[in-house]
């Protein structure tokens, strides 16, 4: 696979993940799971919006891969992925570095 490649599906994956962090209610999520995982009914008492919802954007969280999900018996429990936090942090210091 060639470099040139390799930087095309990075930035499709940034796309996706700077779209997923562009909202709001995603962005309060990610800062709920920064310090411990949390199950969506711990995420939604949060929120005043329906679970459903709650689940949506959990689910568009989790596609970008910036959130994890473990299962523990009937419940998910969702962790912030830091190796992609890392990641993206790794590529905007080089991008601004240059």
């Amino acid at each position: 696979m060639n470099s040139e490649y390799k930087m095309i599906k990075a930035c499709d994956c940034l796309d996706r993940q700077f779209h997923a962090l562009a909202d709001d209610t995603r962005l309060k999520i990610i800062e709920l799971l920064r310090d411990y995982p949390l199950n969506a009914g711990e995420i939604a008492s949060y929120f005043t919006i329906s679970h459903a919802s709650i689940s949506y954007h959990l689910q568009k969280l989790e596609k970008c891969n910036l959130v994890t999900v473990e299962k523990l018996g009937r419940y998910k429990k969702y962790r912030l992925n830091k190796e992609t936090f890392e990641k993206i942090s790794f590529w905007l210091s080089n991008l601004i570095s240059t």
